[in-house]
């Protein structure tokens, strides 16, 4: 018996191959260097929980009037 293990996974990339995420409000594709995420520095458990958005996104959540 062998105690190799070979596991292939299937990340989406675009054509230069920067890693894609999807903004988790309207699904568009964006390399991740174009994903944001709302940082509180004073309370940890909101910078973990808020949701990776797309520029557009985030500035219609976040961006005061």
């Amino acid at each position: 018996m062998s105690d190799d293990f070979h596991m292939t996974i299937s990340i989406p990339t675009d054509d230069e191959g920067y890693v894609l995420l999807k903004c988790e409000h309207c699904g568009t594709p964006k390399p991740l260097s174009e994903v944001y995420c709302y940082i509180d520095d004073v309370n940890p458990a909101i910078t973990y929980n808020s949701p990776y958005l797309c520029i557009d996104c985030y500035n219609k959540k976040y961006k005061q009037p």
